[in-house]
């Protein structure tokens, strides 16, 4: 018959990608809301059905603050999740003060399903250097938001300041981070002025 799909074809299209679970919501008995930010799809809202049941395998995978790979596809008005997983290497995130502080604020700053790849990449070596070296997390969140804002724009143009630069431009390493506590009040003058910003 014209005008139907044949039973083996799938109607939506599935995305799969790394994600960061930034919150999440109750809805109905069951279910729950995310907002997650994904590498290829930006921050956007995802209905997981059915999740707050004791037998649902993704229940415990989507928790607040974790890095999951998470299949989603987009329904007539919104993401639904059908699959989540924890990826090869990952960091407990959720137990990070700093990684938690991180995450809250870029759920404040991005954009809804604006791609933002450099976004995502610099938040998860930022993140992963919060949980690596816990002596230096404090360090490696101050890199981390200094090198977010810039990604954003909200750090103005040009950098004239040369230790500024040096930290937008290297990962968030032992090493660099090392120096941050001798370039802390550079740093933090930057990043305050970027926060007034976004206001």
């Amino acid at each position: 018959m014209r005008g139907y799909a044949h039973p083996n074809t799938p109607m939506h299209t599935l995305h799969t990608t790394d994600a960061f679970v930034l919150a999440r919501y109750a809805h109905g008995e069951v279910s729950r809301v995310y907002k997650l930010f994904t590498r290829e799809r930006g921050l956007l809202y995802a209905h997981g059905q059915g999740v707050r049941d004791i037998r649902n395998r993704n229940r415990y995978v989507l928790s607040t603050g974790a890095h999951v790979v998470v299949t989603l596809v987009r329904g007539r008005e919104v993401w639904r999740i059908t699959g989540a997983r924890q990826p090869e290497c990952s960091y407990a995130y959720e137990r990070s003060y700093e990684a938690r502080r991180i995450l809250a604020l870029l759920a404040k700053l991005l954009p809804i399903e604006d791609h933002a790849p450099a976004v995502f990449d610099v938040m998860h070596e930022g993140l992963a250097a919060c949980a690596a070296e816990p002596p230096h997390a404090p360090d490696a969140e101050l890199v981390t938001v200094l090198r977010l804002l810039n990604e954003l724009g909200y750090v103005p143009r040009p950098v004239h300041d040369p230790i500024v630069t040096t930290y937008l431009t290297s990962l968030p390493c032992r090493e660099v981070l090392a120096s941050v506590r001798r370039d802390r009040a550079a740093l933090v003058e930057v990043v305050n002025s970027a926060l007034r910003a976004t206001r």
